[in-house]
C-alpha cells in the first residue's frame, strides 16, 4: 500500500493516504460481499441444492470440485495480470520515485517558511485594518 500511495503522489503531486486507504477498504468489503454471492449463484447453476446438505448427488460433488479448482485458477490469473500489468512497480522505478519525492518534499519544506511569513504578514495587516476600523467607530 505504501508504494501505491507514493506512486499516486509521484504521478499527481498530492499525497492522498486517506483516500487510498478508504478506497482499499471499500473495494475489499465490496468484493467480500459480491464474491460469495456470485459463488452461490454458480453453485446453484451447477445443481447444488441446499436442502440436501451433504447428501448431494455425485455429479454435483464433481461440479463443486471443479468449481473450487476454477476459482483458484481464476484468482491466480487475475493476481498475475494485476501484478504484471497494473501494479508494475519494480525496484528501479521505486528508487527513482523515492528520490524524486524526497527532492520534491525538501523543496516544499524549504519554501514553507517563506509562505508562512507571507501569511503572517497578511494576517497582521488584516488585524491592523480591524483595529483601525474599531478605533474609527
Amino acid at each position: 500500500m505504501a508504494d501505491a500511495i507514493d506512486y499516486n503522489e509521484w504521478k499527481n503531486g498530492t499525497k492522498e493516504e486517506g483516500t487510498v486507504y478508504s478506497l482499499h477498504s471499500f473495494f475489499r468489503k465490496l468484493a467480500q460481499g459480491l464474491g460469495p454471492s456470485a459463488v452461490i449463484l454458480i453453485m446453484g447453476a451447477l445443481g447444488y441444492k441446499g436442502e440436501l446438505g451433504a447428501d448431494q448427488p455425485f455429479a454435483v460433488a464433481e461440479n463443486m470440485k471443479w468449481l473450487v479448482a476454477a476459482l483458484y485458477s481464476f484468482s491466480a490469473i487475475v493476481m498475475f495480470i494485476s501484478i504484471t500489468f497494473i501494479y508494475n512497480l519494480n525496484k528501479k522505478k521505486v528508487a527513482q520515485m523515492t528520490e524524486e519525492l524526497t527532492a520534491r518534499r525538501a523543496a516544499e519544506a524549504a519554501a514553507a517558511p517563506a509562505e508562512e511569513v507571507a501569511e503572517l504578514k497578511e494576517d497582521n495587516s488584516l488585524a491592523e485594518d480591524v483595529a483601525d476600523t474599531a478605533k474609527k467607530e
